[in-house]
């Protein structure tokens, strides 16, 4: 691909841009809102970051809403059956989600390895699998 000068932008042509695309877009994509306005995603970010260095973070916002307006959608699109399950849960954790909440995230980390801990779970797992007689002592 032919490298060359990027196009002339301007920020609020482009800030003038954002709330129109997120009254169309369903869910707004920062890529594709990029595109549309003649430019890369990373060029948008490089505009957005050298404008945040003078003061100006206007630009960095509206990606931020960009990104926050698609979340939401997908969220509620997930819930309410809009999307495919799948599909929302593939782009959420693109956006930082996890399937684990914050007790799951808790949980592993207080999880020790003294002897009554594991010989607890062994008989758990013991008895779960089959492997003890009726499930009574």
């Amino acid at each position: 691909m032919a490298k060359g000068r990027p196009p002339k932008v301007k920020i609020n042509d482009i800030l003038a841009a954002v709330d129109p695309y997120l009254e169309d877009a369903d869910p707004p994509i920062v890529a594709e809102f990029a595109h549309q306005q003649g430019i890369t995603r990373q060029y948008l970010y490089e505009l957005a970051a050298t404008a945040k260095k003078r003061g100006d973070a206007r630009l960095s916002d509206a990606i931020k809403m960009l990104s926050e307006a698609k979340e939401i959608k997908l969220e509620r699109g997930g819930l309410s059956g809009r999307y495919s399950p799948s599909v929302a849960i593939f782009s959420l954790k693109q956006l930082g989600w996890s399937d684990k909440g914050p007790a799951a995230e808790a949980a592993e980390d207080e999880q020790t390895d003294d002897p009554l801990t594991a010989a607890i779970t062994a008989e758990i797992e013991r008895r779960t699998k089959g492997g003890g007689d009726d499930g009574t002592e």
